[in-house]
Formats: C-alpha cells, sequence, structure tokens
C-alpha cells in the first residue's frame, strides 16, 4: 500500500477523520458498536487528537447490522 510523505500538520489533514465521517462510510448498514483502541493523544489547547496508530492491538473496530427491509404496502388490496 503506498502512503503518501506527509509531516506535522500536513499528515494529521491527509489521514484524519472524525466519527460521523466514518459513520457516513458505513451508511448503507445500521452501525451497532464502533470499538477504538487508541495507541497514543496530543492535546494542545485548540484540539484533542486521538491517534490510532498501527500496531495489532489499536484500531477501528465496527460492528454492522444490515438495515431492516422496508415493505412498501400497496393501497387498495
Amino acid at each position: 500500500m503506498y502512503l503518501p510523505k506527509a509531516k506535522g500538520e500536513e499528515f494529521f489533514q491527509k489521514f484524519s477523520t472524525d466519527v460521523d465521517e466514518v459513520g457516513e462510510w458505513f451508511k448503507p448498514y445500521d452501525i451497532d458498536s464502533m470499538e477504538l483502541k487508541i495507541g497514543s493523544v496530543i492535546d494542545t489547547a485548540e484540539t484533542t487528537r486521538l491517534l490510532v496508530g498501527f500496531k495489532e492491538e489499536n484500531g477501528l473496530k465496527v460492528v454492522l447490522k444490515q438495515k431492516p427491509k422496508t415493505t412498501k404496502s400497496r393501497q387498495g388490496y
């Protein structure tokens, strides 16, 4: 997998997301749960960044459910 080289703030702009955006990735499904395992934290006066990391014990686990199928009722039947 190719990862572009980036440093400092540019790195965070390329590889950052928020929980709402993660929810959009899985919009065709209902999200049952999300588990985020944090590798480290960067805390500044403006923001707190949670770093997921790349080690096996870190990461994001999303448990999905199929959305319930809706049935359209026909009028007059």
